[in-house]
């Protein structure tokens, strides 16, 4: 069972009755406790780890954004390090101290540590934490999947990354986005990743990354053989690193899924997807939108989706690729937009995809075809003293898909 408390304000006599909930004799089937931006506190906190050492059921531990401290991440570190129950730990937007981070690391270090999955995003990881933390991880072989978003990591930290991947053999996913890694560090973790043989999934996206490091990066495509995630969004790589990527991946048989959105590609930038499109044997997603494409990019990508049987999702803006052209192009390139998307669902077909794992797929194009209808509804129209605004608000952060 689950006990979701998720936003709400929860006061200490409040999560003293929660904690009697949760003792594994009361719940013997509790395996999530949720308390994700429920502004508990250090003082609400104390009651639910000490029931949480009373059950050996509870596998995830949600406590995001409540204002904690490292006095209750010693706390659960304490649990980690005992061998507890616990595989899911998030502590994101939690100003953790340096004596939370170092109790966590020692933790880590622990033989009896089960923690498969660890998100310190957005928890004020200093440099000497960040040190810390690699080196117990180098030994650590249960962490499968480390989360450090919004952590101020340079490239100082990246370096201390990457000589955790040249150790480690048991991370599979590092998800760093919205840090400061810049080319420095974006060319070090490449280094690592040349002998990596274990990460299967990297997010860089917005790291202050230019054509310099993705060029670093598709060095290390041309000989990695195991990783099948890169998002390299919100990173201005330019034609140079668009150009580098091309190349390494018309070869490259491991990369499924490529993430380049926002990432400042202009449409001479974006034939040579299409080219590398239409060489490519294992992406299966890729995501270029809030990009400039431009008719000349749709044709060349339509023309190479028809050599292409891999590729089951091109993530595209269609609202704004049909509303930058005159009527007769808009109409053409809905007709190209169509024609990506029937390609895409031969190849979903084609690769034989469960219904539960092409689910997202099929979602996402349902919704470019209801773009794509209305766009012709629209067209049928008279025209009108003005274009309507998207009913959509917009973000206030662009962010990669989960």
């Amino acid at each position: 069972s689950v006990l979701d408390l998720r936003d709400n304000t929860l006061n200490k006599r409040q999560c003293i009755s929660i904690a009697a909930l949760i003792p594994q004799k009361v719940n013997p089937y509790l395996h999530t406790v949720d308390m994700g931006v429920a502004n508990v506190r250090d003082e609400g906190a104390e009651p639910i780890i000490q029931s949480l050492a009373l059950t050996s059921t509870v596998e995830k531990l949600d406590l995001r954004f409540n204002q904690l401290t490292g006095r209750t991440v010693s706390s659960v570190a304490e649990l980690v390090a005992a061998g507890h129950s616990l595989r899911v730990l998030d502590l994101t937007g939690n100003g953790i101290d340096v004596r939370g981070h170092t109790a966590l690391a020692t933790a880590l270090r622990s033989p009896n540590c089960r923690l498969q999955v660890l998100r310190l995003s957005d928890t004020d990881l200093e440099v000497r934490s960040l040190q810390e933390l690699t080196t117990a991880l180098a030994a650590n072989t249960s962490v499968l999947n480390l989360h450090l978003a919004e952590n101020m990591i340079t490239a100082q930290g990246a370096t201390m990354l990457a000589q955790l991947l040249k150790t480690n053999t048991t991370i599979v996913s590092l998800d760093i986005r919205f840090n400061s890694i810049m080319d420095d560090g974006a060319s070090m973790l490449a280094s690592a990743l040349t002998d990596n043989k274990t990460l299967l999934s990297l997010v860089l996206w917005s790291n202050h990354i230019t054509e310099v490091g993705a060029q670093a990066l598709s060095t290390m495509l041309k000989t990695n053989t195991t990783l099948q995630n890169l998002d390299l969004g919100r990173n201005s790589i330019g034609a140079g690193g668009c150009q580098a990527l091309c190349n390494a991946l018309s070869s490259n048989a491991s990369l499924s899924t490529l993430g380049l959105a926002s990432a400042s590609i202009q449409p001479e930038d974006a034939i040579q997807i299409a080219a590398m499109v239409g060489e490519n044997k294992a992406l299966v997603r890729l995501d270029l939108r809030r990009n400039i494409l431009g008719m000349s990019c749709i044709l060349a990508l339509s023309r190479a989706m028809n050599y292409n049987k891999t590729l089951q999702c091109v993530c595209l803006d269609v609202d704004e690729l049909v509303q930058s052209e005159t009527p007769d192009l808009a109409s053409m390139i809905t007709t190209e937009l169509d024609k990506i998307q029937q390609l895409c669902e031969q190849n979903i077909q084609r690769a034989q995809t469960p219904q539960f794992a092409a689910q997202s797929l099929r979602q996402l194009h349902s919704m470019q075809a209801q773009q794509l209808a209305r766009i012709r509804q629209q067209s049928d129209q008279p025209a009108a003293g003005g274009t309507d605004p998207s009913s959509e608000p917009t973000p206030s952060r662009e962010e990669p898909e989960a």
